[in-house]
């Protein structure tokens, strides 16, 4: 006989499977049919819940959307923390080499940036969330906010590491590069731009940055 306190225990953990199911199924939904479309009764069929489950857990729209932009935007951090720890082995690197491995840190910065927005160009379900999750905190004062902090976290942690590079300004740099990663993201994720030519992209912008000339594309005579 399964005890009171084993009973409690159970139903806990039931009570955060389902939770969590209502969160990955809200999350699907919009990523294929947008943000409009979550709705307590549209969600509990997209998680396998009763429709019950969606309204004892969530109050209203407002909350599930917030609980899930936040978990959606955690599990983005794990990438967005793999590659700051990356760019910092590149700079711990080039700092152990005598005249500073600029010309190597160039290569390893923009390799590491290119590895990073192809691999979320890959998972095209998760930028369409994100981008509705953006339009939606123009209405949403709630979103607006959580997207606010997480955007300013993002912006710091790039800042620091354009401050060890020796940027003048690493707060304008962080914008310019941060611009630039979404942009390539986006043109990656709708094919309009090949991989290729995004890595070459990221490698001038990168040398640019370190104050290095970088070849051009030759320009065709005649």
């Amino acid at each position: 006989m399964v005890s009171a306190t084993g009973k409690g225990r159970q139903r806990r953990t039931e009570g955060k499977r389902r939770h969590q199911q209502i969160i990955e199924g809200t999350l699907r939904l919009i990523a294929r049919d947008g943000i409009r479309a979550v709705r307590h009764r549209a969600v509990a069929k997209e998680a396998g819940v009763p429709l019950a489950a969606t309204t004892y857990y969530f109050s209203d729209i407002g909350q599930l959307l917030s609980e899930a932009f936040t978990w959606f935007a955690e599990q983005r951090a794990g990438a967005v923390a793999a590659l700051q720890q990356r760019l910092q082995d590149c700079l711990v690197r080039a700092e152990s080499e005598p005249d500073g491995g600029r010309e190597q840190l160039v290569e390893d910065i923009a390799g590491a940036l290119a590895e990073h927005v192809i691999g979320q160009a890959a998972a095209p379900e998760d930028r369409a969330i994100e981008l509705a999750f953006k339009h939606e905190a123009w209405r949403d004062e709630g979103l607006r906010a959580l997207s606010e902090q997480q955007e300013r976290r993002f912006v710091a942690d790039v800042e620091a590491l354009l401050e060890k590079t020796g940027s003048p300004d690493p707060y304008a740099d962080s914008q310019i590069f941060l611009g630039l990663i979404y942009r390539l993201e986006a043109e990656l994720t709708f094919g309009e731009l090949p991989a290729a030519d995004a890595r070459r992209v990221l490698r001038r912008a990168v040398a640019l940055q370190l104050g290095l000339p970088v070849p051009g594309r030759p320009v065709p005579e005649g």
